[in-house]
């Protein structure tokens, strides 16, 4: 029974968490969080607490590291709040996948990276060229086949886009 004393402890001091007031914050917090302070009064504690993790993560970033989270969180900013659910609900699936899938799908954007500016623009168009259901017809093929298929897929996708010229 005294386990469930402190469960129910640990839980309502969660759930009861108290306002953090934005005069308690560090200088340095206060600084990366600066555009919030005037909304900070109305955050749900849980919120002010991530906020206040993410600025800490921030800080003990280098210079281009913070240069990409800022324009990542510029992009977002952007996004119609159709195109931010769209994308949760992607994180969400692609955290429920196994780690093997994971893996495979983080290799294949790692490649993706790799490429020049002008060849990701290519498949990129080309894709978007395509009808829905070949789109859907291509995700299921690539999702069965090996390295050298997909290489040969990606390579036809270039080839489209440069006779559509």
């Amino acid at each position: 029974m005294k386990r469930w004393g402190i469960v129910l402890l640990f839980i309502s001091t969660s759930v009861f968490a108290e306002q953090i007031q934005w005069e308690q914050l560090p200088s340095s917090t206060k600084a990366v969080l600066a555009n919030m302070e005037t909304s900070w009064s109305s955050l749900a504690p849980e919120r002010q607490q991530n906020l206040i993790n993410l600025a800490e993560k921030y800080l003990a970033m280098t210079p281009q590291q913070q240069q990409e989270m800022a324009d990542r969180f510029n992009r977002w900013q952007t996004l119609s709040e159709t195109e931010r659910a769209n994308l949760r609900e992607r994180y969400q699936a692609f955290q429920a996948l196994p780690e093997e899938e994971k893996a495979i799908i983080r290799q294949r954007f790692k490649w993706y990276e790799t490429l020049p500016e002008d060849d990701k623009k290519k498949l990129v168009d080309s894709w978007n060229a395509m009808p829905k259901d070949e789109q859907d017809q291509a995700r299921e093929r690539m999702r069965h086949s090996t390295l050298e298929q997909r290489r040969a897929f990606r390579e036809e996708l270039l080839r489209r886009k440069a006779n559509n010229r």
